[in-house]
């Protein structure tokens, strides 16, 4: 039996097995979502600047928002985008004749144990409230959103802050809390929403 190996092949193979080498470590067992009965748990997105199709997103409908139809792409109810009309940001009231304010809290979190107060977000009349058993530095109060809605308002993108959405079309408002977990400054972001 002829054990010689063909060297092109030897080749390839020893540079495949050094380019799987070479990428970041996956933790599969990580990957893996842990799925939450609870609502506030939220939900996970990433809007990539440079793909048209993951750039834009909807909350009423909790998928990406601009599709392809026919010889151009549509619009499906986005709420919010990054990076497309203001860089390195956040904007809102982007479709139609909605417009939107939406404000950077910061990095709020429970005062004991230090966790993200987004899960504990409520909105309550115009403002937003912090529901945790803990407490935390927003105001007892709440921080009111009645600020002028406007078209394509915008914050800038800051990893581990939570921003507070308010859509505002002919219909209703409706509230959206965030946090960012990844951010690729001119790339991409991925946050954690619920609606309130």
């Amino acid at each position: 039996m002829n054990t010689v190996r063909h060297p092109v092949r030897c080749c390839l193979q020893f540079g495949l097995l050094l380019t799987l080498a070479c990428l970041p470590a996956c933790d599969v067992a990580a990957e893996a979502a842990v799925v939450s009965e609870d609502a506030r748990a939220g939900q996970v997105t990433t809007l990539r600047w440079v793909d048209d199709l993951q750039s834009c997103f909807g909350f009423a409908r909790a998928d990406y928002s601009l599709a392809i139809n026919g010889d151009r792409f549509s619009n499906r109810g986005s709420d919010i985008s990054y990076h497309r009309w203001v860089k390195d940001a956040l904007v809102v009231g982007i479709e139609g004749q909605s417009k939107g304010v939406i404000k950077d809290i910061g990095d709020p979190r429970t005062k004991k144990t230090q966790h993200s107060i987004l899960p504990f977000l409520e909105r309550r009349g115009s403002a937003v409230v912090d529901t945790s058993a803990e407490g935390s530095s927003l105001p007892a109060e709440g921080l009111p959103l009645t600020d002028a809605a406007q078209k394509q308002a915008s914050a800038p993108v800051v990893l581990g802050h939570t921003y507070l959405v308010r859509l505002d079309d002919s219909r209703d408002s409706r509230f959206v809390a965030l946090r960012v977990l990844e951010y690729c400054p001119g790339q991409s972001v991925t946050f954690r929403w619920r609606q309130l």
